[in-house]
């Protein structure tokens, strides 16, 4: 049974990063972003590593799954965890790497709806896509909660 890790933010940076570590351990990766191109160019990298060691005695090559989606919103996470829910209950790993700062400037100068819009993504999203995706988690009693 294949177990999955769904990381968002993973077109760039640490969320990139994550993928590639979770990629070379033998775990499938949900690349989630908002920007298909990014989410492409780190899905091109995991696919081109040569440095992978998921050759793991009786484990299949881990898949990757790209979902476009904007966390902030629900029915981004709906999209994810309608995505995950083909996958059956083997989602292992939950990385909550998406984040917005914007604009970087002091707090009382910010408008009501860029505050709104930040602690949508930096607060709620990692809260409501958690309970969300809670039922796809792999029960850590069975024997699948032991591979990769």
């Amino acid at each position: 049974k294949m177990s999955w890790a769904v990381i968002t933010g993973a077109g760039s940076g640490i969320g990139r990063a994550l993928a590639l570590r979770m990629w070379r351990r033998g775990t499938s990766v949900a690349l989630v972003g908002r920007r298909k191109e990014t989410l492409e160019a780190t899905e091109e990298m995991l696919l081109k590593d040569e440095g992978h060691g998921h050759e793991v005695p009786g484990h299949r090559r881990p898949a990757i799954k790209l979902i476009l989606s904007d966390i902030s919103l629900p029915e981004g996470r709906e999209k994810i965890v309608g995505s995950m829910e083909e996958c059956g209950k083997n989602l292992r790993f939950l990385v909550h790497n998406a984040a917005v700062i914007e604009p970087l400037a002091p707090a009382l100068d910010l408008e009501l709806d860029t505050w709104r819009s930040n602690l949508a993504t930096n607060l709620e999203a990692p809260l409501f896509l958690t309970k969300s995706l809670r039922p796809l988690f792999i029960d850590p009693s069975s024997s699948s909660s032991s591979s990769p």
